[in-house]
């Protein structure tokens, strides 16, 4: 499952587990959580058949969200951003993230290539005073 193989990737990474400890689910996040937190889902996956019938590689397309609770003055957008950072890697890749451009076995899916596709600007949800940063990985198995 991709989600667990993702989950296990983040947790061993120093700088996530430093801001989220062991908070990274899949799916949705559980009710009244502490912040921040991460969620994964898988969004979708391609797999390709060539002409004599063989099946090729999978890729999954997977949503990984990065959330922070509002905080004084621009603490939670500032939360967000530092997560999604350590996740994704900086804007320049001076700070490289836990995922973008893995390769490897992560409990027990092969993964050829980890592929950020979009990372989608600092979103403000008023309703629930949660921050969120959204990104979209192929992995390709």
């Amino acid at each position: 499952m991709i989600e667990t193989a993702l989950r296990t990737l983040l947790l061993a990474d120093v700088a996530v587990a430093a801001l989220v400890g062991t908070r990274v689910y899949s799916g949705v996040m559980p009710q009244n959580p502490t912040f921040p937190l991460i969620t994964l889902k898988k969004i979708d996956k391609l797999s390709d058949v060539i002409l004599d019938g063989t099946v090729g590689p999978n890729e999954l397309r997977v949503m990984v969200d990065c959330w922070a609770k509002d905080g004084t003055g621009t603490a939670g957008a500032d939360n967000v951003r530092a997560l999604a950072t350590a996740v994704n890697g900086s804007d320049d890749q001076s700070t490289h993230g836990a995922l973008h451009g893995y390769v490897g076995t992560s409990a027990g899916v092969g993964i050829k290539l980890l592929q950020l596709l979009v990372e989608r600007s600092t979103e403000y949800e008023p309703d629930t005073k949660l921050y969120r940063v959204s990104a979209d990985y192929a992995a390709h198995l």
